[in-house]
């Protein structure tokens, strides 16, 4: 009974040092709750925008963006997607991709995946941060918003995605989140410390957080596809693709990571050059696996 006794007592001391002051609440209940399916799927929800800014080691905004996401018909395109960034945009809408770069819309050919494929990555609602393992600081609660902070070492893969942003080896994160009472996020802040000295700290990345009721007007420079061209890419080994895009587009390439180069001519000597080449009925891409 005195080992069971001292046994839970040893049990109470690790919960309170594992989460500091304030509830528990536990980091994986939190991305459960802001994976943008769990999001969209709630009554009232019909989209979300996300706004992200990262922070060079001076405190200067380094680079800013945002995601936008509603609701779409399910099935194989349950989403339509919009991700602004300072020189271009990147649209999935009504199961066809698009970007737009130096004022030219491309139409973005799937031809190693799916329209499912190419949005589901935004459902899960992380970065490459949140793939750390946490631990909770604290909480704290007031005026209806939820304070929560968690701790993790730094993976060296992490580390060296942000390397450029001055992280180095040794530093730690602190990831702050504000959630509503249904645990939705507001409101994340990740923090540098180096060498994991509280004191040397300072802000790598802030993400907000907008939720709409309606669908908002994010999709109306997207080109309309009552009037399409017929592309195809043509393979080295005579496998062919079909694509029917909008007229007055850029024909772009989703590979999916392969190293495929794309040629003009048939003998494939000439490189396919993407931005001056409007699409046109019978447009011809060849193709081989470099």
């Amino acid at each position: 009974m005195r080992k069971l006794s001292a046994f839970l007592l040893l049990l109470s001391v690790l919960a309170l040092s594992s989460c500091g002051r304030g509830v528990s609440i536990s980091y994986m209940t939190v991305r459960a709750a802001n994976d943008a399916q769990a999001i969209l799927s709630k009554d009232g929800v019909a989209a979300y925008k996300e706004t992200l800014k990262y922070y060079s080691a001076n405190g200067n905004v380094l680079y800013e963006y945002s995601v936008y996401m509603e609701k779409n018909s399910g099935g194989a395109k349950p989403y339509n997607v919009r991700e602004c960034h300072p020189d271009g945009d990147i649209y999935a809408y009504e199961g066809e991709i698009y970007s737009v770069k130096d004022g030219k819309i491309y139409s973005i050919l799937q031809a190693f995946g799916t329209y499912y494929d190419f949005t589901e990555k935004y459902t899960r609602g992380n970065i490459a941060l949140d793939d750390c393992v946490f631990y909770q600081l604290y909480s704290e609660s007031s005026g209806g918003v939820t304070t929560v902070a968690y701790y993790s070492e730094m993976l060296p893969e992490t580390m060296a995605k942000y390397s450029a942003m001055g992280v180095k080896p040794g530093d730690t994160i602190k990831a702050v989140y504000e959630l509503d009472g249904e645990n939705v996020a507001r409101k994340i802040t990740y923090f540098i410390r180096e060498n994991g000295d509280e004191t040397k700290e300072r802000a790598l990345l802030c993400r907000q957080f907008e939720y709409y009721s309606e669908k908002q007007d994010e999709f109306a420079s997207v080109p309309s596809l009552d009037k399409t061209v017929k592309v195809q890419i043509i393979y080295s080994d005579d496998h062919v693709q079909t694509f029917a895009i909008p007229e007055g587009t850029f024909a772009g390439i989703d590979t999916a990571g392969r190293n495929i180069k794309f040629f003009s001519d048939a003998e494939m000597t000439v490189p396919f050059d993407f931005t001056t080449a409007a699409a046109f009925d019978g447009m011809k891409i060849y193709a081989a696996a470099d």
